[in-house]
């Protein structure tokens, strides 16, 4: 495996080409009969072993360990066929070279594999991975179990219980360039922004959106007052969302005749206020919440 971590002695290096040998690698490959039906493939059950093995043209290698293998033990049957398909294949060429997600699959790997992050050598060692690991590595909320990593990692093989994040599909992109001839430095540096992008991307999806944050800190409010208290300055709210019904087309075409698109879409008035949109626009300024609040939800006096 190419290294995943810096080395401070290096003294093994691997070296590969950047592009394909053909320019139509990519074209051909997508286009074969079952290659898809091959990427989705299980290849922690039997069924999907033969085929990754069938696929890499490691059948007698293959055939060769279940003579001597124990039954029953997937894990162990599935790191010796990675290890089959790396060394004894002449198949496995696919480039991955620009690809967006293949961290997940990396992890999903380790999982698999049942194997510490050797930071030294960058070893897969099946069944390394210990429930000590996990107490040295102060792992949150990590509880003790009677079974070992690679019972538990056999237990979800087997589907004895789920496991969705080993189980399910994941989606990964990759970017080849049809010109041979292009810049690399520029290219590359495209990709970093693109990497980029979807990395901030991704850390403002997992931050509490505004609503959320509203919604905390009125709740926090409320407990900063009596029932009486609250039922005297009860706003009162003029606008409310409303449900959709399924209707079919002639009814749908005479409320639009009777009450126009509100009847029908059931949207509240302050969606399209002015003093909503200004509130939207900035709604960590205090007078803009303040016009906002005083407009739609005027208190009791």
């Amino acid at each position: 495996m190419i290294r995943l971590n810096p080395q401070q002695v290096q003294n093994k290096s691997v070296t590969c080409n950047l592009f394909p040998w053909k320019d139509n690698y990519f074209s051909k490959l997508f286009t074969e009969e079952g290659f898809r039906t091959f990427l989705e493939t299980n290849a922690t059950t039997p069924e999907g072993m033969l085929l990754v093995a069938t696929h890499y043209g490691v059948n007698d290698k293959w055939n060769s360990w279940l003579g001597q293998s124990l039954g029953g033990d997937y894990a162990r049957d599935y790191f010796e066929l990675l290890k089959i398909s790396k060394i004894f294949s002449n198949n496995d060429n696919l480039w991955i070279r620009f690809v967006e997600g293949l961290h997940r699959h990396a992890a999903i790997v380790m999982c698999l594999t049942c194997s510490t992050f050797d930071l030294q050598d960058n070893k897969l060692v099946h069944n390394s991975l210990k429930k000590k690991e996990f107490r040295l590595a102060g792992v949150p909320h990590y509880k003790e179990t009677d079974m070992s990593p690679i019972q538990v990692l056999n237990s979800i093989i087997k589907a004895e219980f789920d496991a969705p994040m080993l189980t399910n599909h994941i989606q990964v992109q990759f970017l080849h360039p049809k010109n041979k001839k292009l810049e690399i430095d520029p290219s590359m540096n495209l990709l970093k922004q693109m990497s980029m992008w979807i990395s901030t991307n991704k850390k403002l999806s997992a931050e509490p959106t505004i609503s959320k944050r509203l919604a905390e800190d009125l709740t926090e409010i409320l407990s900063l007052s009596t029932p009486d208290q609250r039922r005297k300055f009860c706003p009162i709210i003029h606008d409310k969302f409303g449900y959709q019904n399924d209707v079919d087309m002639r009814k749908f075409e005479q409320m639009c005749r009777k009450d126009g698109e509100k009847s029908a879409a059931q949207y509240p008035g302050l969606l399209i206020s002015e003093e909503y949109t200004n509130y939207i626009k900035d709604p960590f300024k205090k007078e803009r919440t303040l016009t906002f609040l005083s407009a739609k939800s005027p208190h009791h006096v």
